[in-house]
């Protein structure tokens, strides 16, 4: 008996390849695994046996890849050292696939970081281009039984897919109305004129049966069949073996002249299990168009306009515009800097954090953030949403993962071995007691049951809470956010942006006066920051000076501190009292500026806090959540404070961006779960440290990948009914687990009973699934509409 590869599962020769006492069936495979034995990463055989494929020869097949005008436009990132490139696998087809090309950087040392999409069938691979060229990664991953498909030719597979389903769906639809008009007769008592065209007609029903099984069916069984040889259960398994029994028993009878058995219900089968998997990729699709580009992801730039400066949304930018760029905010596009000199960190994009220095003319990649002077670029591609949202989501930002998709997932696997477990029970029965009900019961019971609707109610529920929250001003990161949400006993809010809002008529100037260049520098600095202080100081500026522009400067923000800025002759400094080193005068809000170390004066900020802000304090301290105000400000507001929370939440001044993060962390210790609301520039640290990090903007324009959320500023009284909304996913959901149990035990039951056709169990498997989305849709609109959220969906 020969021996089955122990890489990838396939039959090998009579005389196999023998490394480390173990068999393969080609060089392929064994260079596969000694590669993974050398750096000690052999667990992947530990996840699934044999869960490799088997690799292609390749010596010529990305040889294309070595003309670098073709390989350039298959790099979505080229800077440096580094290159990032995305590639569809569609090999991809496991959970030891994941695992595998997550860990590629282990074997391969010029890769720095792997990160997979599975439900695209996506990888985006940062590497170094001096160490192994665009070519060899191809031929790496070919060789490790993923060969990319790269560019137009992803989009053209993507296509072919999605055509073939459309066809599978098409062919499975034709069969079975033509299978169903020859078995019509079956269904009535006729005279014996039909029984001389029975078998007959019984050869034609087989005919349109075999499109049916070798081509739409075709997806279930060859997922099945890998699933086994892996020794993994997926839902596909007691699918196929429905499909198997029925078809198998049909043949039978049509070939012993006893009519078309269960023809009619297997292409039933097959047809409805392939218009519920339309019904849930149309609905996936649909949700996953939402958040990458309507309701997840709200960016917002500034835009130069001739003389102005304007914010527009993001989509609404087109090639050739000139943007302005701050200190700290990301280039939501590929663009060509106009400034002379910039200073770039691509750590969003390649996971390292050394600056890269830009001189007028350079291309600049989307994802970078910007440090130091603002500068102006011009765009050279559209933006793309779904590139910023995974950048968002990547994982040097993630934090734990969720409990409940873990439980779900864990249910869904023990309800796959328990269904067949009480399978074999129910047929054992069946086959000792009459043997003639032993398939279509085992049938039914196999295609009946079924944990779809256990397994999409949590992406659902929480996709539509997701939805709403975001077409409501709060746009949170992902799924996981608004269960942590549900968790939340303390709430933190910082006190400048946050709480309290300015304009340049809130701004007054006190001291000597300043000269043109003076006003040039601090132009120069507050243009390159996008603090609130700073914000509305430069449009003080603007609203009552006419001030030319500056020269090159150098320019240094110092997170809740200040700013400085130089030519190398002379330094400006703008920022708190402790910051330029003088004596505390009152408890003023102000930011002091000081020239070539001697202070000139300060600006004084009247803030205002935010309307409807007592209302959202009484509301959440009626809800139960404890709160607290960390801010850098001085203790002029405490009066303010005190009468705003009435005494009951805990005031903290003069922090700096490490005291608030200790503060969080602290909060933590004692056994609180934490949502902070800051600026998303100076809280950057403390919005990391929290259970739940939103960053409050008024313009919605800032983009901290270290927040889980952004929240417009325009919104900010609508916080507890939003609270309220994501605490009602858990309820929503126990519903949709509820209806999961009854449906597959009252299914299970009448299909055990034998009074359940397997046609009528194809029709209520994807029902179920239809009739969950529909009830978390029908849930969280009702709960939005009664708190009022709605109206925004409308």
């Amino acid at each position: 008996m020969s021996e089955s590869c122990y890489h990838c599962g396939t039959e090998c020769p009579k005389r196999p390849i023998v490394f480390d006492e173990k068999p393969f069936c080609c060089s392929g495979c064994k260079t596969v695994y000694s590669i993974l034995s050398e750096n000690g990463m052999t667990g992947y055989y530990e996840l699934n046996n044999a869960p490799g494929k088997r690799p292609e020869a390749s010596d010529s097949k990305y040889a294309f890849l070595d003309n670098e005008v073709i390989a350039k436009d298959l790099i979505s990132f080229q800077e440096g050292r580094l290159t990032g490139m995305h590639t569809f696998m569609p090999n991809m087809h496991c959970s030891s696939c994941i695992w595998l090309l997550e860990n590629l950087h282990k074997l391969e040392p010029g890769v720095k970081s792997s990160q997979v999409n599975f439900s695209k069938r996506e990888a985006y691979i940062v590497f170094e281009h001096e160490t192994i060229s665009i070519r060899r990664m191809a031929e790496f991953l070919d060789a490790l039984g993923y060969p990319p498909v790269i560019g137009k030719q992803a989009e053209n597979s993507k296509k072919i897919i999605n055509k073939r389903f459309i066809v599978q769906l098409g062919v499975a639809f034709f069969c079975f109305g033509n299978i169903m008009l020859f078995s019509f007769p079956e269904y009535f008592t006729v005279d014996e004129t039909y029984n001389e065209f029975r078998n007959f007609f019984a050869y034609l029903i087989f005919a349109f049966s075999i499109p049916i099984l070798l081509f739409s069916a075709r997806d279930y069984l060859i997922s099945a069949y890998k699933a086994l040889r892996t020794k993994v259960l997926n839902l596909d398994v007691p699918i196929s073996l429905g499909i198997l029994v029925l078809y198998a028993k049909s043949t039978a009878d049509i070939f012993m002249g006893e009519g078309p058995g269960y023809m009619d219900s297997f292409a039933g089968f097959i047809l409805f299990l392939l218009l519920g998997k339309w019904f849930q990729h149309r609905t996936h699709d649909a949700m996953s168009f939402e958040r990458d580009y309507k309701s997840y992801f709200p960016l917002a730039v500034k835009r130069i306009n001739g003389e102005k400066e304007e914010i527009v949304q993001i989509e609404n930018i087109i090639p050739d515009d000139k943007l302005l760029i701050h200190n700290g905010e990301i280039l939501p596009a590929d663009a060509i800097l106009q400034s002379d000199l910039a200073q770039v960190d691509y750590s969003f994009v390649t996971g390292e954090s050394d600056l890269i220095s830009k001189k007028k003319g350079d291309l600049l990649y989307a994802g970078g953030k910007l440090s130091g002077r603002a500068v102006e670029v011009s765009v050279k591609s559209a933006v793309k949403r779904s590139y910023l949202t995974s950048l968002w989501n990547n994982q040097i930002f993630e934090k734990e993962k969720s409990g409940l998709s873990k439980i779900q997932d864990t249910l869904s696997r023990y309800f796959l071995v328990g269904l067949l477990i009480v399978t074999t029970i129910i047929g054992g029965f069946w086959l000792y007691f009459d043997a003639s009900m032993f398939i279509p019961v085992v049938t039914a019971v196999l295609i009946v049951a079924c944990p779809c609707a256990l397994s999409i109610s949590y992406p659902f529920t929480f996709g539509m809470i997701l939805r709403s929250i975001g077409r409501n001003g709060l746009y949170l990161k992902n799924t996981r956010v608004i269960e942590e949400l549900d968790g939340i006993t303390d709430i933190a809010f910082d006190k400048t942006g946050t709480l309290t809002t300015g304009s340049s008529k809130d701004v007054n100037y006190g001291g000597e006066e300043l000269s043109i260049e003076q006003i040039q520098f601090l132009d120069a600095a507050t243009k390159s920051s996008t603090h609130p202080m700073s914000v509305n100081i430069r449009a003080f500026l603007q609203d009552n000076y006419d001030i030319p522009e500056a020269k090159a400067l150098q320019f240094e923000e110092q997170q809740g501190l200040g700013l400085v800025v130089s030519d190398g002759t002379n330094e400006l400094k703008l920022g708190s009292y402790r910051f330029l080193g003088v004596d505390k005068i009152d408890d003023e809000t102000s930011s002091f500026v000081s020239w070539n170390g001697q202070v000139l004066g300060r600006f004084f900020v009247k803030q205002h806090f935010r309307k409807g802000i007592e209302n959202l304090v009484q509301d959440l301290q009626n809800q139960g959540y404890r709160l607290h105000v960390i801010t850098g400000d001085n203790e002029r507001a405490r009066e303010d404070l005190e009468q705003i929370f009435q005494g009951r939440a805990v005031l903290n001044f003069h922090q700096s961006p490490n005291d608030k993060l200790e503060y969080i962390e602290k909060l933590q210790k004692s056994g609180g779960k934490v949502l902070m609301f800051g600026d998303g520039l100076n809280d950057a640290g403390a919005l990391q440290q929290s259970n739940v990090g939103i960053s409050v903007s008024d313009n919605v324009y800032q983009f901290s990948p270290a927040c889980d959320g952004i929240l417009d500023a325009g919104h900010f009284k609508d916080i507890p009914r939003i609270m309220t909304l994501s605490k009602y996913g858990k309820k929503a959901l126990r519903v949709n687990f509820i209806f999961s149990l009854l449906y597959n035990v009252v299914g299970l039951s009448i299909a055990a009973s034998g009074l359940m056709s397997p046609i009528v169990a194809a029709i209520l498997m994807p029902l179920s699934s239809v009739t969950v989305a529909v009830l978390s849709f029908t849930q969280v609109n009702f709960k939005s509409k009664k708190l009022g959220l709605l109206r925004a969906q409308l």
